[in-house]
């Protein structure tokens, strides 16, 4: 499963509060919505950062409204730190994956229901 585990046993990728700014984006979510982000919703976060870093850019270098292509070609140039990135840095191969895409894989203990990293590694920024 790609994200959320809904029975014991099966695994999924997270959680949250494992990334860079993982637990700073649960509060500010909780705040806003009043309840905990799914882990999609950090990449989300992420990917929209991402294109509106990447339009903003494109309408600058443009001086109007962008095309498709000059936004490809800015999205290609994004450069997101990783005190700004939920899930760390942002920034994209020549071939559009992403550089560094933190993953977590999680197994839903059959006894507590509580998650447990398996693989992958905790992130954190430095001061």
């Amino acid at each position: 499963m790609v994200h959320g585990a809904t029975s014991p046993g099966e695994f999924w990728l997270g959680p949250v509060q494992n990334y860079t700014n993982g637990q700073a984006f649960i509060t500010a979510y909780q705040k806003a919505f009043g309840t905990a982000p799914a882990v999609r919703a950090a990449f989300t976060c992420d990917a929209m950062n991402a294109m509106l870093n990447a339009l903003a850019v494109a309408a600058r270098s443009a001086g109007k409204t962008p095309t498709r292509a000059q936004v490809d070609v800015a999205l290609n140039s994004v450069n997101i730190s990783t005190s700004r990135g939920v899930t760390g840095p942002i920034s994209f191969r020549a071939t559009g994956e992403r550089r560094s895409s933190p993953m977590f894989i999680v197994e839903i203990d059959s006894r507590t229901l509580q998650p447990k990293v398996i693989s992958g590694r905790r992130h954190t920024t430095s001061k």
